[in-house]
Formats: structure tokens, C-alpha cells, sequence
């Protein structure tokens, strides 16, 4: 390969990258009220699915079971990986996957598991559902924190990841998250703070973009009112 035909390569790869790239925009502070959360919600919206994710806006548990139902089918899911957390059992989310036949493991029921079949059945779950510790209006991205309960292999292993967001967890932008886990007290951070911005991604192979690799291909944030 002469220098032409990989400055041509690396000029396509870019291009193709730029596809689920999130742009910064200057004085981002002046494009819409932080305090008005229709507006907030809006954005955080439009940047998951300009980050590569899908988007969907739910107005109750019902609506949340339906789409639950949809994605399993159209994935083949019968294993998942769940966080216990208070918004998934607000929501009914545990209900939901017995109904729908879906084998699910949290961090409790592992713990009946001897260690080689606790990491097989990691390895092998096809979904994962997390909440979310906050939401970032600005970038699209999920913040979640990893705990007892709330691993983050349930964002990093499964082929697909659902996030479960609701209103209350959305901060206009990383200032704003800052300025909410100073006030929680930073004293209680865990070891591990993730910000999760669409499907994985990686273009090491040859400067080619592709999604999936290192974590999960589909990346689907329902944002649910109670």
C-alpha cells in the first residue's frame, strides 16, 4: 500500500467515524434552560441516538413490559444480567422477565452459584439492564456507578444493554454532575464511575469504526415517568 492509498484509507475511516461521534458545541450553556426539564429531556434524546443508541420515551410500566417483550424477541434473548435497583423495582422489571421466560441473574442469586458456573452464566447472558445513577443531558450519556448489586459487567458483557432512566436523573451536562456528586458527598464515590455513550465502539482494526467489539453491539435507554 503506497502513501496515497492509506492517507485515502484513513481519510474514509475518519469520515465513517464522525457518524456516531459526539460533537462539543460552544456556549452549549446558551442553547437551552437547564432548568426546564421538557427541554432537557429533548436533548438527552436527541444525543443517544445522534451517540448511536436508541431512544425511547415511556409513560408507564406497561409501556416499559411491551418494549422489554420487543427487544427480546427481536434479539433472542433467554439469559440477562439485572442490577437490583429501587427504579427497576418501581417498574416491575423482575416481574417482567419471569413472565417473559427470561432466565435472570442479579448479584444475589449468583451467590448460589459456585464461582466456574457464577462466570459462565455472566459470559453467556444476552441481556443486561441497568438504571442509572444520573443522566447527562448534553453528551446522551448514562452515568452509573459501580456497586454491590450494581456491577458494571451488566453495561459491558450481554450483546445488548437497556438502560432505564427516569426524569429525576437527567443533569443538563457534566458540570452539572460534578457539581450533584459534590453535594452527595464525594466520600461515597465507588471505585468505579462509568459514562456509557452508546453502543461499544472501537476503530483499532485497520482505523475501521465497528461497534461491538469490546462491549455490547445495540444500546437502548428507555427514559420512564413514574
Amino acid at each position: 500500500m503506497n502513501r496515497e492509498q492509506f492517507l485515502a484509507q484513513v481519510r474514509t475511516a475518519a469520515a465513517s467515524g464522525r457518524m456516531y461521534r459526539v460533537h462539543p458545541r460552544p456556549h452549549a450553556h446558551g442553547q437551552y434552560d437547564p432548568a426546564n426539564e421538557a427541554e432537557a429531556q429533548a436533548r438527552f434524546q436527541r444525543e443517544v441516538i445522534n451517540a448511536g443508541g436508541a431512544f425511547h420515551q415511556l409513560n408507564e410500566g406497561l409501556a416499559l413490559r411491551d418494549l422489554l417483550a420487543s427487544l427480546i424477541e427481536l434479539h433472542a434473548c433467554r439469559t440477562a444480567i439485572v442490577w437490583r435497583h429501587p427504579a427497576l423495582e418501581r417498574h416491575g422489571v423482575y416481574e417482567m422477565l419471569d413472565e417473559l421466560g427470561v432466565t435472570w441473574l442479579d448479584a444475589e442469586r449468583a451467590e448460589g452459584l459456585v464461582r466456574t458456573e457464577r462466570r459462565a452464566a455472566w459470559l453467556a447472558a444476552d441481556l443486561g439492564i441497568t438504571a442509572a445513577d444520573f443522566a447527562i443531558a448534553e453528551t446522551g450519556s448514562v452515568v452509573v456507578q459501580s456497586r454491590r448489586s450494581q456491577e458494571r459487567m451488566a453495561s459491558l458483557l450481554p450483546k445488548l444493554h437497556l438502560a432505564v432512566v427516569e426524569p429525576a436523573m437527567i443533569v443538563p451536562d457534566l458540570f452539572d454532575l460534578f457539581a450533584r456528586l459534590e453535594q452527595n458527598g464525594l466520600d461515597q464515590l465507588p471505585s468505579n464511575l462509568t459514562l456509557i455513550t452508546g453502543p461499544s465502539k472501537t476503530g483499532d482494526l485497520e482505523l475501521r469504526l465497528v461497534t461491538g467489539v469490546h462491549g455490547p453491539r445495540a444500546w437502548h435507554v428507555a427514559l420512564v415517568r413514574s
